[in-house]
């Protein structure tokens, strides 16, 4: 769909630079809360200043204005600290999950959760928080 950007470039525009793409699992939040129990497995993108959610990644390769949620980083968003949980129902293994917040800052008050994503893969999750940090960088300068 784009370019893959450098996470270390912060000069170059990044007008169809994807800085994220990966499946991962997600839950959405409403009011601030996280929506449901289970995760849905979702292909996410961060690219041109917005995360997008999106059922599968056949949908963003063939119809990338398909997407299921689409979150616009703007200056007010952050990543939240990295969160592991096991999400095992069975005692005698381990499910374990890498997740984060993406929050908007509400200035006087904590922040809103927004959207909650994870990965049993700590990489993709460090890898998610850099390009929501990048965006929000290039779009609040």
């Amino acid at each position: 769909m784009g370019d893959y950007a450098s996470m270390d470039d912060h000069d170059t525009p990044l007008s169809g630079k994807v800085l994220f793409s990966e499946k991962v699992f997600s839950k959405f939040c409403y009011f601030g809360f996280v929506g449901s129990n289970s995760w849905d497995i979702t292909y996410v993108v961060v690219m041109d200043g917005v995360l997008r959610v999106y059922d599968s990644e056949e949908t963003y390769n063939t119809n990338p204005e398909n997407f299921v949620f689409q979150l616009p980083l703007s200056s007010n968003l952050l990543p939240s600290s990295i969160y592991l949980k096991n999400y095992s129902k069975d005692t005698s293994k381990d499910i374990m999950i890498h997740y984060i917040y993406v929050l908007k800052d509400n200035g006087l008050w904590s922040p809103t959760r927004m959207f909650k994503v994870g990965s049993s893969n700590r990489a993709a999750v460090d890898k998610l928080v850099n390009a929501i940090k990048q965006a929000v960088k290039h779009t609040s300068a």
